[in-house]
């Protein structure tokens, strides 16, 4: 299955929720905060909903990002949802495999698995994960869950990971699992990308199409190794947002008025990006409120 867009404009714009224990503004993190900002997202037009899916980021705690978009799978009704992106270092992939399924049957058909190779940045090592050999084990752990997704079943004895007549039941309401989106910036990673991704986004954080001129070269080349054409990954741009003169904690990001953000914006998609997901500061419900005329603006 592959998700339908939410408007007739073909554009789908997306909202980033992060999961911090602490947001931008100091504030507390909790369920009903998610959950508002969420349904707020919703609420404005917004086509999805992203997680993210960390454990620690040095001194910051995060909520388990599969538990959350459960709940907020059964708290909204027309939004996409999904993780930017899974680290498949946490979960053995069969029982990644299981929980995509699970959180599609709960959402209806709505779930996107983002799926990443991760980082050293230490939280594996806090919670117990090795950090060796993260290309080779996510190539394969890869393999395994999308084989389970596409196929239901897998009989698999790898250098990883075993999976003895593994088979995928029940089924949520995607005839072939959840689609895949696969963060990718190096050559190897873009390569699994065009083997086996619906969609790609980059960690990478540009505010304007130029800045990913070179990756979407990249990938698309990879499209090409694999004897798939280009145009059936659909690409995703990340954008942080901020609304005032400010600076975005994470990095160089859109500003203005709604209408010069649409604007920003709105060279992505002539670029040919499928998606564009708003990452606002402060990360609340406020700020995803206030960007209700940008999506406004983006769908006319």
């Amino acid at each position: 299955m592959t998700v339908a867009s939410n408007n007739s404009s073909g554009r789908r714009v997306g909202i980033y929720i992060d999961l911090h224990d602490v947001r931008t503004d100091g504030s507390k993190s909790s369920w009903a905060d998610v959950k508002k900002m969420a349904q707020e997202a919703e609420r404005i037009g917004a086509d999805s909903v992203a997680l993210p899916d960390r454990l620690q980021m040095g001194d910051i705690g995060l909520w388990e990002s599969t538990t959350m978009l459960a709940a907020v799978a059964a708290v909204t009704t027309r939004v996409t949802i999904g993780t930017a992106v899974t680290r498949s270092i946490y979960r053995n992939p069969t029982l990644l495999a299981k929980i995509a399924d699970s959180i599609d049957e709960i959402s209806g058909g709505r779930f996107i698995l983002g799926l990443g190779m991760g980082s050293d940045e230490g939280d594996n090592v806090q919670f117990g994960y090795p950090e060796d050999y993260r290309y080779s084990r996510f190539e394969e752990a890869l393999m395994v869950t999308h084989t389970l997704l596409r196929t239901g079943k897998i009989d698999h004895s790898g250098r990883y990971f075993q999976a003895k007549n593994c088979v995928l039941k029940p089924r949520g309401p995607s005839a072939r699992g959840a689609p895949i989106s696969i963060a990718a910036t190096a050559p190897k990673m873009m390569r699994l990308a065009a083997r086996y991704a619906d969609y790609w986004t980059s960690l990478n954080l540009p505010t304007s199409p130029d800045g990913w001129q070179q990756q979407i070269h990249d990938i698309e080349s990879a499209c090409e190794a694999e004897g798939r054409d280009p145009a059936t990954l659909k690409k995703v741009a990340g954008v942080l947002i901020t609304q005032s003169t400010d600076k975005h904690p994470y990095g160089e990001s859109l500003s203005g008025e709604p209408g010069q953000i649409a604007e920003a914006i709105n060279r992505f998609f002539e670029s040919g990006f499928h998606e564009v997901a708003m990452y606002p500061a402060p990360n609340s419900p406020g700020a995803i409120s206030a960007l209700e005329p940008v999506v406004a603006a983006l769908k006319a």
